[in-house]
């Protein structure tokens, strides 16, 4: 944790790669037309929502693996509340689609697999984090303590 932060933070870079790596899996599920790599990442974003996050396969991929290799600095550090909340979603996407892909249900899968691969995307290519737009807008409606993330906080004012 870094001395201006009071409350559990993450590199933005290993959330962009980890991100990336979603975007991968995701993207092999749809075109195999299977649920198995959003099994895998249910699972791994289970870790990360509701666990430890450096429990995660693909953000230890990232951590130990892609960052030193591609020499990216891990000093931006961005509130892991968000993170985590987003995780959540992400965590309801994979298991809608495992369940479509259970059922039988090729629309379902797509529509899932689909949404989880333009988010992941979006976070990864442009750093834009629908999940944590939804957490900060939880802030603004009075759903969500402001100090769980003042990087909102400040953001929306």
């Amino acid at each position: 944790m870094n001395a201006r932060h009071t409350h559990p933070t993450v590199p933005e870079n290993l959330v962009r790669l980890t991100a990336g790596l979603v975007f991968l899996c995701s993207l092999a599920g749809l075109l195999l037309r299977s649920g198995w790599p959003f099994l895998f990442l249910a699972v791994d974003f289970a870790l990360r929502a509701f666990f430890r996050p450096r429990w995660s396969p693909l953000a230890a991929f990232s951590r130990l693996v892609l960052a030193p290799a591609l020499k990216l600095p891990l000093e931006h550090l961005i509130s892991l509340a968000p993170k985590r909340f987003a995780a959540a979603i992400g965590t309801a996407l994979c298991a809608g689609a495992v369940l479509s892909w259970i059922l039988g249900s090729a629309a379902g899968l797509l529509a899932c697999g689909g949404l989880l691969a333009v988010f992941s995307a979006l976070e990864s290519g442009l750093g834009f984090c629908a999940g944590c737009q939804l957490y900060g807008l939880g802030i603004r409606l009075g759903l969500v303590a402001p100090e769980n993330c003042p990087e909102c906080v400040v953001r929306d004012q």
